[in-house]
């Protein structure tokens, strides 16, 4: 048995080989040249998690015009060596076939140990005729809660009815110091993305109600030039439940957000 935490379990290492496979073949992919993407219709969403991303991707795969990779970029299990030739080499390799990834920032920059520049990874997808959506979610309070009670129950998307139990209770000096990091994080997403052509969403006017999903995905595909179709998604909304009921010191968190002179939103 290894003791010394420093390998990888036989599951890991076999998730690691196919992964570092798929991306051999995207660099191959990537090798036809720019005319390898012609007549493709790829997405690149751009954006922070909890933001309706997935949602987003989901509801596109579902017309049965693209193939989702999801986040390709995550450095979970591995860092992608060239994230350029990576991404452009997944939109290349199947011909006639549309793909659509997510891909945050901080797949580019903090999560990395070799960072890429951001706004030169988007011109360069940008220039391969990727369209980039930049999803963003108004409501930093209730996307921080989102990833906070993910976290605590263990998985980040639900896909079924059932009620579930949540108990929250977050000390208020890292509630602030996670407000003002993703406050700089969306100031950064629009100074990477000025200039750059790029469609907008917003989850709170365009994902967050299923009744607006089929609109917000017929205006993408008017844009893209595709025919609109019917849409679906199997997530469902971890919690309806008003925040008192899941987060024990509330109050507290209220005091101190209204302190620092942020408006409480819940």
């Amino acid at each position: 048995m290894d003791t010394t935490g420093k390998s990888l379990p036989l599951l890991g290492m076999r998730t690691v080989l196919i992964l570092r496979s798929r991306e051999a073949r995207a660099y191959a992919a990537d090798l036809k040249g720019a005319k390898a993407s012609d007549g493709k219709k790829n997405v690149l969403i751009f954006g922070q998690g909890r933001a309706g991303t997935t949602l987003f991707e989901q509801l596109m795969c579902s017309t049965g015009q693209f193939v989702g990779y999801h986040e390709v970029l995550n450095t979970v299990t591995r860092e992608v060596l060239w994230p350029i030739r990576f991404v452009r080499g997944l939109g290349r390799w199947v011909p006639g076939e549309n793909v659509i990834l997510h891909v945050k920032p901080e797949h580019l920059g903090g999560a990395r140990r070799r960072p890429v520049d951001e706004r030169a990874f988007l011109e360069a997808m940008h220039d391969d005729g990727w369209t980039i959506v930049h999803i963003r979610r108004a409501d930093i309070i209730r996307q921080m809660l989102s990833k906070y009670i993910a976290k605590a129950r263990g998985a980040y998307h639900k896909t079924d009815e059932q009620e579930e139990r949540i108990n929250l209770q977050i000390p208020p000096q890292e509630f602030l110091e996670q407000y003002e990091r993703r406050t700089g994080l969306l100031q950064k997403e629009d100074n990477i993305l000025e200039g750059l052509q790029h469609l907008k969403i917003s989850y709170e006017s365009d994902l967050e109600s299923p009744e607006r999903h089929q609109r917000t995905i017929d205006e993408i595909l008017d844009q893209l030039g595709l025919e609109r179709r019917p849409v679906s998604t199997a997530l469902k909304k971890i919690t309806t439940a008003p925040a008192k009921d899941y987060l024990s010191n509330l109050n507290e968190l209220r005091e101190a957000l209204t302190a620092r002179g942020v408006e409480w939103t819940l």
